[in-house]
């Protein structure tokens, strides 16, 4: 079986709680289950993409696809398996809930916010009714659908 995420999050990146619930988040799917094949889909921008994809990688053994952005001024840089054709911002974000069975949201807000790529992201997601972690700044975390 496939554990097939997606990420989306602030460029600012994650803070230290965060970090501490990403990997709760993490340790708790994979022992609810066994996986043979661990999958990343990330949007290759500093900060929250950068971040995650690099402890997934790196302690969990997750494959990494990026799904760059055509403009190249917040590009992050992290290692990964796969790179996938540059799209518009929308459009990538689009790409990644679509490629994945479970998005990972951080944002830098505690509450929804009507603009900003984090939260379209996360709408899309709820939309094309795909589950989803929001893991707050705050130390929330919240599973939705």
């Amino acid at each position: 079986m496939k554990l097939i995420l997606g990420v989306t999050g602030t460029r600012e990146g994650m803070n230290k709680v965060q970090k501490e619930n990403l990997e709760k988040v993490i340790e708790q799917l994979l022992f609810e289950q066994e996986y043979d094949e661990r999958i990343l889909h990330q949007g290759q921008c500093q900060g929250v993409d950068v971040q995650v994809a690099k402890i997934l990688k790196s302690k969990y053994g997750f494959k990494v696809i990026s799904h760059p952005p055509v403009k190249k001024e917040l590009m992050g840089i992290c290692e990964n398996d796969e790179v996938r054709l540059p799209k518009g911002y929308l459009a990538r974000d689009r790409n990644i809930v679509n490629e994945c069975k479970l998005l990972l949201v951080f944002p830098k807000e505690n509450t929804h916010q009507k603009v900003g790529g984090t939260w379209y992201t996360h709408d899309f997601a709820l939309k094309q009714n795909k589950p989803l972690y929001l893991i707050s700044p705050d130390g929330n975390i919240t599973k939705k659908n």
